[in-house]
């Protein structure tokens, strides 16, 4: 079985939407399936989440690769799941990663499915 990729509840960027509330963005459904199907083991940090659609964006939930795994290994799965949810419009995603050494590296941003496959080719040669 895959690593473990805790969802959390909140918003990427959206800070208004408390992070303890145990609300989540409605695409979080797809998002887990889709990481379970590419052998992810996935579990939300909630028992019962609460799924809420906001606006025209997409908004991935907020995502913690709970055991250490390779910055380009979160950053392919993150950009494959871009690609799943592009609807054309503006999308918005965060994710943290633990590292090999213990410590944990984040990423948020927002923006067309274009730059966020750019961002994360970059972090994924970077790492």
């Amino acid at each position: 079985m895959g690593s473990l990729v805790i969802v959390r509840s909140g918003f990427p960027g959206l800070d208004r939407v408390p992070r303890d509330a145990g609300i989540y963005p409605v695409e979080a459904r797809a998002v887990a399936e889709a990481l379970e199907r590419a052998g992810w083991r996935v579990e939300f940090a909630d028992a019962v989440p609460k799924f809420v659609a906001m606006d025209e964006d997409v908004w991935l939930p907020v995502l913690r690769f709970e055991d250490p795994v390779p910055g380009e290994r979160a950053a392919g799965a993150v950009s494959a799941l871009v690609d799943a949810l592009d609807a054309g419009g503006k999308l918005h995603l965060e994710y943290h990663r633990r590292t090999g050494d213990g410590h944990v590296e984040n990423l948020r941003a927002s923006g067309t499915a274009a730059d966020l496959r750019g961002l994360l080719a970059t972090v994924a040669r970077e790492s």
